[in-house]
């Protein structure tokens, strides 16, 4: 899971509650140092910047969706993953 991968942070909340449900997929040669790219557990983050997360839950700021009026300074409501990929 992710607390074994030192991830205490979380990319969606509902409810008050911080949840961990986005993923990157990655080929086992990625992880195991097999040809020319590699990454580790230690290269993936929750994108954290200013502006996308607000209110009492530190929730992402949405965009909107159809039954709901547009908010255009909203993103998602998810935080993004990012991962960094090295060429060997």
């Amino acid at each position: 899971g992710w607390a074994e991968w030192g991830m205490n942070s979380a990319t969606y909340s509902y409810g008050g509650e911080h949840l961990m449900i986005d993923q990157i997929l990655v080929s086992k040669g990625l992880c195991y140092k097999q040809g020319g790219l590699r990454t580790s557990p230690k290269e993936l983050k929750v994108f954290r910047m200013e502006g996308l997360t607000a209110g009492r839950y530190n929730q992402p700021v949405r965009f909107g969706r159809p039954s709901s009026s547009l908010n255009t300074a909203g993103f998602s409501d998810h935080l993004p993953l990012t991962l960094r990929i090295t060429e060997h």
